[in-house]
């Protein structure tokens, strides 16, 4: 991996010199922080959304390969926080330092794909299949998506906390 130019080459292992270069805008090694990735690319799209902006992060890949870490982390550490805390955190301290003069609506959602179903993780009996539909005005949304209203960073923890506890979540063998 060549972080600082976006970079990384494969190799094959029976033949040393044939390499395959993927490049990227932006990755991250082992040596990345939470805080890294968040500022370096997910800040500008929250300060997007806090200029009205629609904006989505999609986590995206195989089970084990590190989605719930890069979006939620550990809450309870502040350097190891993911981009979802990070994001609530940069929206709520941008409100507050607005001093009413703005007003602001927030509303949390949670939602998974899987086997390509979307589930609502907010509604805990609900087995039904949900869909994804296009407004005329241009907007695209989950029909029947549950939608909380919240205040304060506790009420979107509470939030991820309920639709946590409705994720699939597979296993891989350590083999």
């Amino acid at each position: 991996m060549r972080t600082q130019v976006g970079q990384i080459e494969l190799r094959n292992p029976k033949d040393h010199e044939d390499t395959k270069d993927f490049t990227f805008d932006a990755i991250y090694d082992e040596n990345s922080t939470q805080s890294d990735l968040y500022e370096e690319t997910f800040r500008d799209l929250v300060d997007s959304v806090l200029n009205g902006y629609n904006a989505t992060i999609f986590a995206y890949g195989q089970t084990g390969t590190g989605k719930t870490h890069t979006m939620e982390g550990k809450s309870d550490d502040p350097q190891q926080r993911g981009v979802i805390y990070k994001c609530i955190e940069h929206i709520f301290e941008h409100m507050a330092a607005s001093h009413n003069q703005e007003e602001y609506l927030v509303r949390a959602s949670y939602l998974e794909i899987y086997q390509e179903e979307i589930r609502d993780l907010l509604e805990a009996e609900s087995n039904k299949k949900l869909e994804i539909k296009e407004r005329p005005d241009g907007g695209v949304y989950v029909k029947d998506l549950t939608s909380r209203l919240t205040r304060s960073i506790a009420e979107i923890q509470d939030v991820m906390i309920r639709g946590n506890a409705h994720r699939s979540v597979g296993w891989v063998s350590p083999n």
